[in-house]
Order: structure tokens, then sequence, then C-alpha cells
């Protein structure tokens, strides 16, 4: 009878040792699991704090980009009103040369 006992002893410590080392690793998993999301997690903050630096950036270059093309029209439309000027201003001298040349 003692032996019987000293067996089922046995058989329950072996019993409760697996349950230790099967929970022992489940909960080595699950630190794995939560170090590899928080790893993931990390890139994930590091991937979207590179896309809002981007995108300022761009923003930034978008913004210079059309100023520089407002002061490029400014400067087109101030030459071509010039050139209209000019253009009128020889009309009118050549018309006056064409009656001076009718009337002389």
């Amino acid at each position: 009878a003692a032996k019987q006992e000293a067996e089922t002893a046995a058989c329950k410590a072996q019993s409760e040792a697996s349950g230790r080392i099967a929970a022992e690793a489940d909960a080595s998993s699950a630190s794995q699991a939560a170090a590899a999301a928080t790893s993931a997690a990390a890139r994930l903050q590091g991937a979207l704090d590179a896309a809002k630096s981007d995108s300022a950036s761009l923003t930034r270059r978008m913004a210079e980009a059309e100023s520089r093309a407002a002061r490029l029209l400014a400067a087109a439309r101030a030459e071509a009103e010039q050139s209209a000027d000019e253009l009128v201003t020889a009309q009118s001298a050549l018309r006056q040369a064409t009656v001076q040349a009718r009337e002389s």
C-alpha cells in the first residue's frame, strides 16, 4: 500500500511538474509574442514619424514652388504689359510716320 501511495504521489508530482513546465512554456511564448508586438509597434511608430516628416517636407516644398510660380507669373505679366505698351507706342509712331510720309 505504501508503495502504491508512493507511486501515486510520484505520478501526481510528475503531472504537476509537467503542468508547470507547460505553463512556463506558455508564459515564455506570450512574453516573446509581447516583445515581438512591442518591436513591431516601435517600427510602425518610426515609419509613421518618417511619413509625417516627409509630408511636412513635401508641403513646405509645394508652398515654395507655388511662391516661385507666383513670382514668375507676376514678372511675366509685367513684361507682357511693358511689351504691349511698347507695341502701342511703336504702332502710334508708325501711323504718324505713315501720315507724315503721305503729307510729304
